[in-house]
């Protein structure tokens, strides 16, 4: 993890004599950097910015001053443990030393240094702290991403509930119907038309189950590196047009028209399943997003790739979300207005990278979302091409 220069600043405070300038120019020239200030009310808004450490002269305190420094170090956050190191005359622990350790108490990582002091033992010392600082800094990174973390994970587990629970629901909903049509007082109720439309239900949800599952299999599978490619000779076309067949009952319901154009020379040595499921997702994706309006779907050969293109006309994407889409547990839109894990976008984008292609979105608010994806193309394809050009 880099750390900002700016957490790695000594900040001096010596209101008399040369000190200060003089402990300014060991710091440069020993590569450290460092600001100075008069007081230490100055030094206390500094403090509420990053910083590594403060090395402080002891005319610089009085009871009141130091007070309020102690005050400042006990406020910090719980990963932080400032150093301040202290200046102090060459009585070193006598009654000088112990009398500014006593300002402070024991409970801030205060430390004395003794006049006059040897410039390598002023810069080993202040090392020593800068790397215990980073250390804590550190810290702080991976406190920041342990929290981040748990809150993707409970705003996962309430996404995920609900989403299961839905169809659930329906299942539930749909054999409480069939069971009361079953019994001998609505034995007369059941109907073929109304089986039919019974079992069309159930299966509508068990396929919404198992998409969800298989969502979530995926991810653990990726995030454990065992998502497995199997990779076979096909026609990226051909596949892409099966899939449109296959969605058209979802267009139908969702009031879309789609057209489609490909090309017969989009040839490459992919896991064709794996290739399915993205473009099965982009095109979902645009029927879900794409308020009911055309969606364009094209194949092409672009310097020597395949380009799948999937175009709707619907929301669109804001600039700052375009990227984020592609993570773990991010929509497109909101959780009220769109259903799902917020998990195939980012399926699809570790499928895509893991046969050596990419994927990006292209999308203006309000006019709609192109996604691309680029996937390289069969060594003899190319070759034929080439022949062919």
């Amino acid at each position: 993890m880099d750390i900002d220069s700016d957490n790695e600043n000594i900040l001096i405070v010596a209101p008399t004599g040369q000190d200060a300038s003089l402990a300014s120019e060991i710091f440069r020239r020993a590569g450290l950097g460092s600001e100075v200030f008069p007081r230490v009310p100055e030094l206390l808004v500094r403090l509420q910015s990053s910083c590594g450490m403060i090395f402080l002269a002891e005319e610089a305190l009085n009871i009141e001053s130091a007070g309020s420094l102690r005050q400042a170090l006990l406020n910090q956050e719980a990963w932080s443990d400032l150093p301040v190191l202290i200046m102090v005359s060459s009585q070193g622990r006598g009654p000088s030393g112990q009398k500014v350790l006593d300002l402070f108490g024991p409970t801030v990582n205060v430390s004395l240094i003794e006049r006059p002091f040897h410039t390598t033992t002023l810069i080993s010392s202040v090392k020593v702290f800068l790397r215990a600082r980073r250390r804590q800094y550190q810290v702080r990174h991976l406190l920041n991403e342990l929290t981040d973390a748990l809150r993707q994970r409970d705003e996962f587990v309430s996404i995920a509930s609900h989403e299961l629970k839905t169809p659930l629901t329906a299942l539930k909903l749909q054999n409480q119907i069939s069971k009361r049509a079953l019994s001998s007082e609505g034995a007369h109720l059941l109907t073929p038309d109304k089986i039919a439309r019974s079992v069309e239900t159930a299966d509508r949800q068990l396929d919404r189950l198992s998409v969800l599952v298989e969502d979530l299999l995926d991810v653990s599978r990726i995030r454990a590196g065992k998502l497995k490619i199997e990779t076979a000779d096909f026609d990226l076309s051909q596949l892409t047009k099966q899939v449109v067949e296959q969605l058209a009952p979802q267009l139908a319901a969702a009031g879309s028209a789609i057209q489609f154009e490909g090309t017969d020379e989009a040839l490459g040595c992919w896991d064709s399943l794996r290739i399915e499921q993205v473009v099965t997702n982009l095109i979902s994706n645009a029927i879900k997003y794409g308020s009911g309006k055309p969606i364009r779907v094209s194949v092409s050969v672009i310097e020597e790739k395949a380009v799948l293109s999937v175009q709707d006309q619907g929301v669109g994407i804001l600039p700052e979300d375009q990227v984020r889409i592609f993570e773990r547990f991010e929509r497109v839109a909101s959780e009220n207005k769109v259903s799902g894990l917020g998990l195939g976008l980012y399926i699809v984008r570790q499928i895509v990278e893991m046969h050596g292609g990419r994927i990006w979105v292209e999308s203006t608010l309000g006019r709609g979302s192109t996604f691309k994806v680029e996937l390289p193309l069969r060594e003899r394809a190319k070759e034929r091409r080439a022949r062919l050009g």
